[in-house]
């Protein structure tokens, strides 16, 4: 079983058809505290933009792992990279299994020259899985043939879904990192 937690309504786009809105939020378990997320095998985080709040992302990483024992898979879902972050980045890939990177058909053009700057910051020969998803339409707009995926465990088209569906086999919680503290540091 796999828990999808938003750790954060904050978010830096405005999409159209934003899963993380409406219907698909009001079926979220509200959390306040970690306990119940320990008995998955998979969580996978997720917002509004969780690297907007890459600190607290961070620390509720290391409280994951090293005080609670967490030894599931743990993925990180975004679409926010810019060269500022990328110190976050490389704490954050001490604690997660997967970072599923997301290019959304709003991209700027400095999005997708920072898309080439990840591409290039990833380890490479790294355990964990890289997975990109670019909307489809931008493949209209941009050509992505001058950056290096090499580094991508997984390069997909994304089609963009008008409708949201929570897969059987994961539970939604909401779990907002702004509204805690933490003293496990």
């Amino acid at each position: 079983m796999k828990a999808r937690v938003i750790v954060s309504m904050a978010c830096n786009r405005k999409c159209d058809n934003c899963c993380n809105k409406g219907r698909v939020i009001a079926q979220a378990e509200k959390l306040d505290n970690i306990d119940p997320l320990l008995f998955y095998d998979e969580i996978i985080l997720t917002g509004g933009e969780p690297m907007l709040i890459s600190n607290q992302v961070a620390i509720f990483l290391h409280d994951l792992r090293r005080n609670h024992v967490y030894f599931g898979k743990i993925y990180l879902y975004t679409a926010l990279y810019n060269r500022k972050l990328e110190l976050e980045y490389m704490d954050l890939f001490n604690y997660i299994d997967g970072l599923h990177y997301t290019v959304h058909y709003e991209s700027t053009d400095q999005e997708v020259a920072e898309l080439k700057l990840l591409s290039e910051m990833l380890p490479r020969k790294s355990k964990i899985s890289f997975r990109l998803s670019i909307d489809n339409r931008l493949y209209e707009k941009y050509d992505f043939s001058n950056i290096d995926l090499s580094g991508w465990s997984i390069v997909r088209k994304l089609k963009w879904l008008d409708e949201c569906q929570l897969p059987e086999n994961e539970k939604l919680f909401l779990y907002d990192l702004t509204e805690y503290e933490y003293e496990h540091m």
